[in-house]
């Protein structure tokens, strides 16, 4: 555990896995696929995760979140994520039965919602989680569904869009992989987005 907050951006290939380290204690952010995350997460003597936040349901952000649910070495408390019914994939369900095993044998709360009502519900020391997308609103539309514009929304437009604030300073923005119709909806509410470092999302929205 370090004084001051610390982000380590994790090289999971196609996908996407950031740590953030604070007095606190420790949140993730997506998970990647494969084992990269756990290895760190060894490497650094983590145990325990205080919240493991996922943007969307895509096998790229929360694959290597079935290992880490599955594993005895680490006590995740909580997770969050938006429902996706349109996702029938062995990874999502997996991913799901991982889910179910953690809160069975180590007490692991699941959230299932990750929505603008949840800002600043993370305090994690010095730093603050804004959510900033998508809006309650707009989640009730349901991937598949449409948001209050009438556009189609799937898992990227879905992308939950989370800002980091250190001492009241916008530090970092991480848009998940939030697709044109979730970037409209996101400056419908946030014209300015004020950040020192964006995470680039990897499809290049």
């Amino acid at each position: 555990m370090t004084a001051s907050p610390r982000l380590a951006i994790l090289d999971v290939g196609h996908g996407n896995s950031a740590v953030l380290h604070d007095s606190n204690g420790i949140l993730v952010f997506d998970a990647g696929p494969g084992s990269t995350l756990n290895e760190y997460l060894i490497e650094n003597q983590i145990r325990e995760i205080a919240a493991l936040l996922i943007s969307h349901s895509d096998a790229d952000h929360l694959g290597g979140a079935i290992n880490l649910l599955l594993s005895r070495e680490f006590r995740v408390k909580e997770v969050y994520l938006n429902p996706d019914p349109t996702n029938t994939g062995d990874k999502y369900k997996i991913f799901r039965s991982a889910l179910r095993d953690a809160k069975e044998n180590r007490g692991t709360r699941i959230v299932p919602h990750l929505t603008t009502t949840l800002s600043e519900s993370f305090q994690s020391g010095a730093t603050t989680v804004e959510i900033l997308a998508p809006t309650p609103e707009n989640a009730l539309g349901g991937i598949g569904g449409r948001d209050l514009a009438g556009k189609r929304i799937n898992p990227n437009s879905m992308s939950a869009v989370v800002r980091l604030m250190v001492d009241n300073i916008p530090m970092v923005l991480l848009p998940g992989d939030m697709d044109a119709v979730g970037l409209a909806n996101l400056v419908r509410d946030h014209p300015a987005l004020p950040a020192r470092i964006l995470l680039f999302p990897h499809h290049g929205g």
